[in-house]
């Protein structure tokens, strides 16, 4: 399969839990989500091998990560969690240009790769909220702690200076006897003592006398041996026949002589050439087929695309849906039947010293500054203590159902049981306009 071109967007992701699982841990994983077309510009329904890679560098000849997954695709639209299948090397996202390459299936890997925006790098924020792991800390462009972690500031207001020693208390009250000690075990034994002398030996008895050996008994005699018998003659060879004397061979008679070769017969003439036929008529060219009816124009595929970004602080005391940033700052036109990829996200919390709060976000339009938000996404929720943030992000993709003109944006609103004000503060997002 050939395809075409796919079309993505980059945003941090993760699952927001309880309360003190959202404060305690910053998502490890980011989200891309886009739409691929075959090479005959058809949105693809299949489920596809996608290979994942980060670059150094946009000719991608640095590889950083890479991972594989099986992606579902819906009218070409799909959304994976990157780092669920190989996870992130924890100094990865350290503030480098970094680029995203994509292949499908067999293909070749897409070009041109996209730039990692700054986005993903809230990841390094998990150290705000448990050990923290700095090359060296500085005040007001001053070092204060080195590299091997050393206090190399001003020692003044650290340590006061050391105070006369105070006099020596009254001896306490001599302790209880301990009790006794286990028995020690039994010590190793002695060296052995040395061997004493060794008495004389006694004298040596007389040998007693050998014995005399037996006589050996005289031999047999051997019996005589027979006489051998004579052996008979010979019998005569007889005579052989005299050979009788070969014929004489027959005389070769004489050979005949050659017959007289015959003359050759004359060549007879040649006949005449046959005439050539008449060539036959051309025959008559048909008339023409009547051209076809021109086909119709097919629709235009992406219309334009927005991004938005607001870092301004909102905060949320009332109930009901507050516009937080626009994508796109003017109203744009949209026709029937259009689509809208919306793809938004928003930092919730509070401050130390408050209570627990709870909120949520959607991809949301208007058709002017003066009317209330509607939203068009699924909400995202976010749970958490005083003096902790969460990062929270949504997506949804909207058909148009009548002619008009919209701002697109993200908002939010305080969720049922909520204990406390909060803020929503860097809200943005990217909004595509397309023809389904």
């Amino acid at each position: 399969m050939r395809l075409k071109h796919v079309i993505g967007a980059l945003a941090l992701a993760g699952t927001l839990g309880a309360a003190s699982a959202a404060s305690a841990q910053v998502p490890d994983s980011l989200t891309q989500q886009g739409r691929l077309f075959d090479s005959a510009g058809a949105p693809i329904s299949d489920t596809l091998d996608f290979t994942f890679t980060l670059y150094a560098d946009a000719d991608g000849t640095t590889l950083l990560w890479t991972e594989t997954q099986s992606v579902e695709l819906v009218d070409g639209f799909f959304s994976v969690q990157l780092g669920s299948a190989t996870a992130f090397p924890p100094t990865l996202f350290d503030g480098s240009v970094m680029y995203l390459g994509v292949q499908v299936g067999s293909d070749a890997e897409m070009t041109p790769r996209q730039p990692i925006t700054s986005v993903p790098y809230a990841l390094t924020c998990g150290n705000a909220v448990g050990d923290i792991s700095p090359n060296t800390v500085s005040v007001g462009g001053g070092l204060v702690i080195n590299e091997f972690g050393e206090w190399v500031g001003p020692s003044s207001g650290l340590v006061g200076p050391t105070g006369a020693m105070g006099p020596a208390g009254p001896a306490g009250p001599t302790g209880a006897i301990g009790p006794a000690g286990a028995t020690g075990s039994i010590g190793p034994a002695g060296p052995t003592g040395a061997r004493g002398a060794t008495g004389p030996a006694g004298a040596t008895g007389p040998a007693g006398a050998t014995g005399a050996r037996g006589a050996t008994g005289p031999a047999g005699p051997a019996g005589a041996q027979g006489p051998m018998g004579p052996a008979g003659a010979t019998g005569a060879t007889g005579a052989r026949g005299a050979t009788g004397p070969a014929g004489a061979p027959g005389a070769t008679g004489p050979r005949g002589l050659q017959g007289i070769q015959g003359t050759t017969g004359p060549t007879g003439p040649q006949g005449p050439k046959g005439d050539q036929g008449a060539q036959g008529l051309q025959g008559i060219q048909g008339p023409r087929g009547l051209q076809g009816l021109q086909g119709p124009t097919g629709p235009q595929g992406i219309l334009t695309g927005f991004s938005g970004y607001s870092s301004a602080g909102i905060g949320i005391t009332q109930s009901g849906l507050v516009w937080l940033a626009s994508l796109n700052q003017q109203l744009q036109p949209v026709a029937k039947g259009q689509k809208a990829l919306v793809i938004v996200q928003s930092l919730i919390g509070v401050g130390s010293g408050q209570g627990n709060y709870a909120g949520a976000i959607y991809a949301c339009y208007r058709p002017n500054a003066n009317t209330s938000p509607t939203p068009i996404s699924p909400p995202a929720y976010g749970f958490g203590q005083a003096g902790t943030f969460s990062m929270l992000s949504t997506s949804a993709v909207w058909e148009i159902t009548a002619s008009a003109t919209y701002e697109f944006g993200v908002c939010g609103e305080s969720v049922s049981g909520n204990k406390t004000p909060f803020n929503f503060a860097a809200s943005g997002g990217s909004l595509l306009l397309f023809n389904g």
